[in-house]
């Protein structure tokens, strides 16, 4: 679970974010919508601690953020930026590993390879896994960073939820490729995991949120008020909520 209370972000004199209150509880896929430019990126990198607070404070399962050790947020917490941008001739394979990192000493290689590879065939990748990842379209691409931040999480244990927060993880993927994302949530959904994503496309927000948090300006101005059941949050409701009407 993660939780912010009055939370505040400068940089310089300008104001990134401004008093954000907010739950993103275990179990449950919460979308932070809004239109370009109004903050969803910055919450996503204040929740990557990349920005720090100016005033209030993130919680993260009960414990301030800035608490954690990086060991302890890399086991917890599978973070994927807007844009991720490699400039080495790494294979699918190399990058999907990348994702182990964290994990590298608390498995046999035996696990390791095969986490790896059962990230890269939710994303149906494994005929792809020696292909150069430069090579690949950007639909490819994307789908490879989803497995890599799948990797790092899928054998999570100790009975605590781990934190799948992914900024933009829609853009650039076909149907084919939003289709295995849900398949993905779905089942992280099912070891209560805790999801949050930003995405401006309303109709794609709606395809995912059970939690929906519109920010503009930098601070949330309106919320779904209550969960529902994945992925049944109309369009045009959460088109709505936005205030984007039409994509």
């Amino acid at each position: 679970m993660i939780e912010m209370f009055g939370v505040t972000v400068l940089r310089a004199e300008r104001v990134l974010l401004w008093d954000l209150h907010a739950v993103v509880p275990d179990g449950m896929v919460t979308v932070i919508t809004g239109r370009t430019g109004s903050g969803k990126s910055d919450t996503m990198r204040l929740l990557r601690r990349e920005l720090q607070p100016a005033q209030g404070e993130v919680f993260l399962d009960r414990m301030p953020l800035v608490r954690w050790s990086s060991a302890q947020f890399g086991l917890r917490c599978a973070c994927l930026p807007q844009r991720s941008v490699l400039h080495f001739p790494f294979s699918v394979r190399d990058v999907v590993d990348l994702g182990r990192i964290p994990r590298y000493q608390l498995c046999t290689p035996e696990v390791h390879k095969r986490i790896v590879e059962e990230a890269m065939d939710y994303f149906a990748l494994l005929p792809l896994a020696s292909h150069p990842y430069a090579s690949l379209p950007a639909a490819g691409q994307k789908r490879v960073q989803l497995a890599r931040v799948l990797a790092q999480v899928l054998d999570a244990t100790g009975g605590l939820p781990v934190h799948w927060l992914l900024d933009e993880p829609t853009a650039h993927l076909d149907e084919e490729g939003i289709a295995s994302l849900q398949r993905v949530v779905a089942m992280l959904l099912d070891r209560r995991a805790c999801v949050l994503f930003a995405i401006r496309d309303p109709r794609l927000a709606a395809r995912f949120a059970q939690q929906l948090l519109v920010i503009e300006g930098g601070t949330l101005v309106a919320d779904s008020a209550h969960a529902t059941p994945f992925g049944v949050i109309a369009p045009t409701r959460a088109a709505q909520f936005s205030g984007q009407g039409r994509a």
